[in-house]
C-alpha cells in the first residue's frame, strides 16, 4: 500500500442536504469539509489494520502447522488462523460501513440542486464520490469472499483426504485473490485521491466566494 495518507473517505454529512439560503448552503457546505479529516483518519486506520493483520497470517499458520502435528485446531477452530479472519472480518464490516455512507452521500448529493454552489467543483466532487463509492464496493465484496475461502482452505487441511495437493491448491488460489485485492487497493488508493483532490478545489473556491462577499 502506499503512503497511509494517500487513503481518504470523504463523509458529507445530512447538513449539507437540508439548505436553506446561498450563505447557508455555502457554511453547510464548508462544515463538511472539516470533517472529511476524522473521516479520513477512521477509513485509514481500518485499511492499514486490515493489511496488517494479514501480514499475521502467514505466522499463525506456520504456528499451527509447527505446535500442531494432527492439526486439530483446524479441526476445532482454535488455530490462531481463525482468529486472524474473525478480526479481519470485524475491520472489513466497519470499512463496509463506511462504503454504505458513501453511496448514500452520493445518492443525495445527486438528488439536491446546488445552483447557488461552484456547480463545476461540486460536480467533480459528485463524480469522485460516485467512483470512490463503487471501488470501496468492489474490494469489500471481494475481501469478504476471499476470507470466506481461505476459511474453507484451512478447515478443508484437517480433513481425512486432505493432502499435499490440498494445501498446493488452496495456498495458490488464496495467492490469486490476494494479488486482485492488492490491484484493488491500488485502484482505490488512486481514486479516493482524486476524491480528496476535487473537494479541497471545492472548499477553496467557496472560501474565495466568501470572501469576496
Amino acid at each position: 500500500m502506499r503512503e497511509t495518507s494517500r487513503y481518504i473517505l470523504l463523509g458529507i454529512g445530512s447538513g449539507v442536504l437540508l439548505l436553506g439560503g446561498c450563505a447557508d448552503r455555502a457554511e453547510q457546505v464548508s462544515a463538511v469539509s472539516e470533517s472529511i479529516d476524522t473521516q479520513t483518519s477512521e477509513v485509514v486506520s481500518q485499511l492499514n489494520t486490515l493489511i496488517q493483520t494479514e501480514t499475521d497470517l502467514q505466522p499463525a499458520f506456520e504456528s499451527t502447522l509447527a505446535e500442531d502435528e494432527d492439526l486439530s485446531s483446524l479441526s476445532d477452530g482454535s488455530s490462531e488462523v481463525f482468529a486472524n479472519i474473525d478480526t479481519r472480518k470485524e475491520t472489513l464490516q466497519t470499512i463496509e460501513e463506511q462504503s454504505d455512507n458513501l453511496s448514500e452521500h452520493y445518492r443525495a448529493l445527486t438528488e439536491e440542486e446546488n445552483q447557488e454552489l461552484p456547480e463545476a467543483e461540486l460536480n467533480a466532487v459528485v463524480a469522485s464520490l460516485e467512483k470512490a463509492a463503487e471501488s470501496l464496493q468492489d474490494f469489500t465484496a471481494h475481501y469478504a469472499s476471499a476470507l470466506e475461502n481461505q476459511t474453507h482452505f484451512f478447515e478443508s487441511l484437517a480433513g481425512e483426504d486432505a493432502s499435499y495437493e490440498t494445501m498446493a491448491n488452496g495456498i495458490e488460489a488464496i495467492s490469486d485473490e490476494d494479488e486482485t485485492s492488492k490491484q484493488q487497493l491500488l485502484n482505490l488508493d488512486e481514486t479516493l485521491s482524486d476524491l480528496q483532490e476535487a473537494n479541497t478545489a471545492l472548499m477553496f473556491t467557496l472560501k474565495e466566494q466568501t470572501n469576496s462577499n
